[in-house]
């Protein structure tokens, strides 16, 4: 009796692996509630223009991405250019008024190369 319920566990665990190492899928986005997707090489978000400002980010992280050799000194904060953005935060924003600005998508995260270091200081 004890043989055939390990074969049955045995059996289940086989049957699940697959299901589990591969089932998964890692390209969800989360659901636009009021803003606009904008696509940035390693990163996307959804800007409310309403409030200028991101309400989710989203990017695939990877052992990879951790072991970048980007230093975070030879990059500093700057506006978002792209098209869909009209953000009214700069630079003056913070130095007047002493805030602390902060990354959307971390830097940490965002090491592998000089194109996710850029963008990950990006004022969305």
């Amino acid at each position: 009796m004890v043989s055939l319920k390990l074969k049955m566990k045995n059996t289940l665990i086989s049957f699940l692996i697959p299901f589990i190492c591969f089932g998964q899928r890692i390209d969800l986005q989360p659901k636009v509630a009021k803003g606009r997707i904008v696509e940035h090489t390693y990163f996307h978000l959804s800007y409310v223009e309403e409030h200028e400002q991101s309400e989710w980010v989203h990017y695939r992280l990877d052992s990879i991405m951790l072991k970048g050799k980007e230093r975070r000194k030879d990059y500093t904060f700057r506006v978002d250019t792209k098209d869909s953005i009209t953000s009214s935060s700069t630079n003056y924003n913070y130095k007047k008024y002493k805030y602390e600005r902060g990354h959307l998508a971390p830097f940490a995260d965002m090491k592998i190369d000089s194109i996710s270091a850029s963008e990950s200081f990006l004022m969305s």
